[in-house]
């Protein structure tokens, strides 16, 4: 077998990609609930693609796709790693993820980069990770993070009532959380590559 010694993060051999990986499902199950246990996760794989997650041969089977820019970034690698284990959590296609989903995998990404990356033996990596490079997501992280002000456990919360993130509707989440207005919860169940197209074009 060989083993790429840039998927290895720090200098003992402790940590690779594949340790990470690990440790951000461990972190994103304690914010946000347990993962869908009906899919198995086979691990991930370098694509000229965008990132994200795709259905390997069965519905219930899923890979990730990193950007093959991590190979020569690791950073990004993490961060990547660490926005896609949310939505390993309750798996949909990519057409039918939603704002809050979307939103809600950007900031854990960035949290996971700022608050768990000196464990890697890397230096604090300061404002690169308070934001993205790509500001459709820093809009739905923005988005996201009006209903986590209000309970941070609020995702956690709702899945105890519609298990996949992105199956959840705007009535659902008003009436848990009635602090957040009927319009911004309407915002945040729309499909992300919709939403995304319009912010684009100017009409959001």
């Amino acid at each position: 077998m060989i083993i790429d010694d840039r998927l290895i993060l720090s200098r003992d051999g402790g940590y690779t990609l594949t340790t990470v990986l690990g440790r951000t499902i461990q972190l994103a199950e304690k914010a946000f609930g347990k993962r869908d246990l009906h899919y198995t996760i086979l691990g991930f794989h370098f694509t000229g693609r965008d990132s994200g997650i795709s259905f390997f041969e069965d519905p219930y089977t899923v890979l990730i796709r990193l950007g093959t820019n991590c190979l020569y970034d690791l950073e990004l690698a993490c961060y990547q790693l660490a926005h896609e284990t949310v939505h390993l959590l309750s798996p949909v296609k990519s057409e039918l993820v939603t704002v809050l989903e979307e939103g809600v995998a950007t900031r854990f990404g960035c949290d996971f980069m700022l608050n768990h990356s000196h464990n890697l033996g890397w230096p604090i990596l300061g404002s690169r990770w308070s934001s993205t490079s790509d500001q459709a997501y820093n809009r739905a992280m923005f988005a996201a993070d009006r209903l986590l002000r209000i309970d941070q456990d609020a995702i956690s919360s709702l899945r105890q009532i519609q298990p996949a993130i992105s199956c959840m509707n705007p009535e659902m989440i008003h009436s848990r959380f009635p602090d957040l207005s009927l319009n911004d919860a309407a915002e945040l169940c729309e499909p992300f590559p919709e939403w995304k197209e319009k912010l684009s074009s100017g009409r959001a």
